[in-house]
């Protein structure tokens, strides 16, 4: 499904109660160039990605690449109705002002979503995993989430991979990456830029022996103004001397470092 651009197609749902584009079953198909948008008190998403779990057509590799998200709850929704949703690849597009979040994975079948490169602005959460997994989130970068810039839920057993992405955040009490239940992270080259003193760089959780013990490494990052907090096992690597050099760096974190 191709569009002229991403401000040159566009497709807008005005009602709050249905998603801009509805599937129900959806693969190794592509959307890309255009703008898909919602009404700003909409509860649903500008595109839900989904299968009930009937008809010949599942839901699994597609790829979703400039497209300009705008209001509603969400941007991508990915496996609502529970099934499947993997091995989407979402490459540079922009989410704008997302109440709950700009992309959402939802049940456990949702895995090895990966994310390169566009945006996530003023969006309560940027990159929300509340099951299944996003394995892969480079280049990517973050402006105003409210709570969180990528938060993971659940752990699927994947270690993260977050490369090269970019947090310029003028908000208080917000967090660039929040790992729960056992999820691990390797988080390489990516960068803090705001001047605020309570940003938390990343929240990291210890998980059961099921789930894994929620392990953080961090390497040639920047966020001179940001802390740390959580319960699971932290590694700081190759940063600038002055990079979380601060006694408050560590105030809130109560694991293994």
């Amino acid at each position: 499904i191709y569009g002229a651009g991403r401000f040159s197609t566009k497709i807008t749902n005005t009602s709050t109660g249905s998603a801009a584009i509805y599937t129900n079953g959806f693969d190794y198909s592509r959307i890309e160039g255009m703008y898909i948008s919602l009404h700003e008190d909409s509860t649903r998403a500008c595109i839900s990605l989904d299968w009930d779990n009937t008809g010949s057509v599942a839901l699994q590799s597609n790829s979703f690449r400039d497209i300009y998200f705008e209001g509603g709850a969400f941007g991508l929704y990915i496996g609502e109705s529970g099934n499947m949703g993997s091995e989407n690849l979402i490459e540079n597009c922009y989410f704008a002002g997302h109440t709950e979040a700009g992309l959402k994975t939802t049940n456990f079948n949702a895995l090895a979503n990966t994310v390169i490169g566009g945006n996530f602005a003023s969006c309560k959460k940027g990159i929300y995993v509340a099951a299944g997994s996003v394995p892969i989130i480079h280049g990517v970068s973050f402006q105003n989430s409210t709570e969180a810039d990528i938060y993971v839920e659940n752990s699927a057993g994947d270690m993260y991979s977050i490369d090269g992405c970019r947090n310029e955040s003028n908000l208080n009490d917000t967090t660039f990456a929040v790992f729960h239940s056992g999820a691990s992270a390797h988080i390489a080259g990516c960068s803090l830029l705001s001047t605020l003193s309570n940003l938390t760089f990343g929240f990291i959780e210890a998980g059961s022996s099921t789930a894994g013990p929620g392990v953080m490494t961090v390497d040639a990052c920047f966020g001179p103004y940001s802390k740390f907090s959580g319960n699971g096992e932290l590694y700081i690597r190759g940063n600038p001397s002055y990079t979380f050099a601060s006694t408050a760096s560590w105030s809130a974190f109560s694991g293994n470092l």
